[in-house]
């Protein structure tokens, strides 16, 4: 299972774990091992392996409610051990539960699944076991702020930003201004039991308020808060305006509105969206949004009929090219939600339009096998619903070329998100290590760089959304960090703009007149044409790699065809970078494996990333906790 809350997204630059068993994440690097055929080895050859022991021991572990657990209890040494779960010490497992070879598997964890459960190894007449404790917890769940939620104050008055959640264990609420954490390390903020709150002029309350005194035209921000807890995060913000005296008049219009003022969104844009190919996309994220559009029915599907998600080419506006893909061109426009509604006879009570910005996938060819890439991504984007996926909002079939209408962001694209985030400094020495042919161009709109922890949560939000794909038995092919979009939120959304003719065309290779990204695949699919879900995990490795090297071309200093000769040859050798955690880095190695089979599944990809952001924000929580006895002192 994929261990994923969606507000998980918004971490920001510390974590807010509290009481997460950090000892979790020192276990999961050893996954590679398995019992079968250590047991078969140890069958022919009734040798022994030395003493009975746990490799590694099993460990405690936290299971999100109603979901799927699975609890490994690995062993090594005697000659043909076996392995059993027990509640307590020797009592039968609960119903719903189960134990095989080793695993424990919870297939719904449910809150009289608590408790304490033994692992017993037995090999002849010698035994050991190893007991563990199951705590079945709910994630936390911001209720206040809302979502695009506006609080408007004028310049000299109080104001109270509340912030509301739910969760057991009953979350810790940190608040943050611009994604800067508010601790009492910061000029004039103090706790409400601070030895400096009376004169504080932004306090933080116990009960979960943020407090600001004599407000200032400074304090005009994007305020997040953010519940977390050993369940997981959630995070939600709000953006506080601050009106000049003389905008008095203009303040009592604008207090009580629920939705965004046009001022509001060019405030947005001017305070720095990345450009997104020369276009400043300032519509709102539209993964907010849950209306139901462009579902597909099973016999549609296999009849090959699409009409009951087709739209008309007319609801689509402000269309411009973004470059050119696999089928023709590709486009970025607009969409209005609301019409899509009425046209598919939905009621919505909401009369305002839902303008979103969507990308489109034009099919300019008749090319068969082109023909059948479109209808095989077209599946793809309807079947598959997920936080992290692009929707598929809509087909245009009526005339020709069709279109493929699928969800766009704020911020576009990851690869132009994480260049924007290199420094002066990092793009010089990226040029001066690759060669200027591949310097890229300087982004008009920088942004702060990438936190630890912000980097491991991108990588578990594509493993979810791959993962997603895994259990629907589809693939995608083409993950890479320019197939991906990046929200004003910070929320990765998988999708599949391909621009093999376009910004992106130096990241393909033409090979037996497939075009191909050479770069990002494993052999058995440049060689063989072989593709699963074994091949898109080796490709979620390399994207998560792009990540850490702000969007650096794999392999920079080879050429396409000295790329290409190595994988033939199975020397073609991945160094991560020393930023990533080492067992980030140890996973990303499993997925490069040559042999398929050798790699892991999207399951345990999901599991050990989670681990991993456990014992990060367990080691933020504890030195903030040690910076913050300091400052007392």
């Amino acid at each position: 299972m994929c261990l994923y809350h969606g507000v998980f997204v918004f971490l920001l630059t510390t974590g807010i774990y509290e009481g997460v068993q950090a000892e979790e994440a020192l276990h999961h690097g050893h996954k590679l091992y398995s019992h079968k055929p250590i047991r078969k080895h140890r069958a022919a050859t009734t040798v022994s392996d030395g003493a009975l022991r746990f490799e590694p021991a099993p460990y405690n572990k936290k299971l999100e409610l109603n979901s799927l657990g699975k609890i490994h209890c690995k062993v090594a040494g005697g000659v043909a051990p076996t392995v059993q779960w027990f509640l307590n010490d020797e009592e039968p497992l609960p119903e719903s539960i189960t134990s095989s070879n080793g695993t424990l598997l919870i297939t719904e964890a449910k809150r009289e699944h608590a408790g304490q459960y033994t692992c017993k190894a037995t090999d002849g007449d010698k035994s050991i076991t190893a007991k563990i404790t199951v705590d079945v917890v709910v994630a936390p769940r911001v209720l206040e702020p809302t979502a695009g939620q506006q609080v408007h104050v004028r310049i000299g008055d109080d104001i109270s930003l509340n912030c509301k959640a739910i969760g057991d264990p009953p979350p810790t609420i940190h608040w943050d201004r611009n994604r800067t954490i508010l601790t009492p390390q910061n000029d004039g903020v103090d706790t409400e039991d601070g030895v400096n709150a009376s004169f504080a002029r932004i306090l933080l309350l116990n009960n979960g308020t943020l407090e600001i005194h004599n407000v200032t035209e400074q304090d005009s921000y994007r305020y997040g808060c953010t519940a977390g807890s050993a369940a997981g995060l959630s995070r939600a913000e709000l953006e506080l305006i601050v009106h000049t005296a003389g905008e008095k008049e203009e303040l009592e219009m604008a207090e009580g509105r629920e939705k965004l003022v046009e001022e509001g969104e060019e405030k947005k844009v001017q305070n720095g969206a990345p450009l997104h190919n020369g276009r400043l996309l300032h519509e709102r994220d539209s993964g907010a949004d849950n209306s139901e559009v462009s579902v597909m029915s099973r016999a549609s599907k296999k009849s090959g009929h699409y009409e009951q998600f087709s739209i008309p080419k007319s609801l689509i506006t402000e269309q411009i090219t973004l470059g050119r893909g696999e089928f023709g061109d590709v486009y970025l426009a607009k969409l209005d939600l609301l019409q899509v509604k009425k046209l598919r006879n939905k009621d919505d009570p909401d009369t305002e339009p839902k303008v979103r910005a969507v990308m489109i996938k034009a099919l300019n060819t008749k090319d068969e096998h082109q023909l059948a890439e479109f209808r095989r991504q077209l599946d793809l984007f309807s079947r598959v619903r997920h936080e992290n996926i692009s929707r598929l909002f809509g087909l245009c079939n009526e005339s020709d070329p069709h279109y493929m209408v699928l969800e766009h962001t704020d911020w576009g694209d990851l690869k132009t998100f994480l260049i924007a985030t290199r420094t002066d400094e990092e793009n010089e020495e990226y040029i001066a290590r690759v060669g200027s042919s591949h310097a890229l161009p300087k982004p008009q709109h920088s942004v702060p760089p990438l936190e630890h922890l912000h980097k491991v949560v991108l990588a578990q939000q594509l493993a979810a959304a791959v993962n997603k794909m895994a259990s629907k038995r589809m693939t995608h092919r083409d993950i890479a960090a320019r197939n991906c979009l990046i929200t004003s939120q910070l929320q990765l959304k998988l999708s599949f703009p391909a621009l093999t003719r376009g910004p992106n065309s130096h990241e393909y290779f033409k090979l037996h007149d497939q075009v191909i990204p050479l770069r990002w695949l494993p052999q058995e699919s440049v060689l063989e044409g072989d593709y699963s879900t074994k091949s898109d995990v080796y490709m979620f490795a390399t994207t998560i790699w792009e990540i850490y090297t702000k969007a650096e071309q794999p392999f920079a200093k080879l050429n396409d065809n000295s790329v290409l000769e190595r994988l033939k040859n199975g020397t073609l050798e991945w160094n991560v970078p020393d930023s990533m955690p080492e067992k980030l880095a140890a996973l990303l190695k499993r997925c490069w494996t040559n042999s398929p089979k050798d790699r892991p599944q999207f399951s345990e990809v999901c599991e050990d990333i989670s681990v991993i952001i456990q014992e990060i924000t367990a080691e933020t929580v504890s030195q903030n906790s040690k910076d913050k006895s300091e400052l007392n002192e």
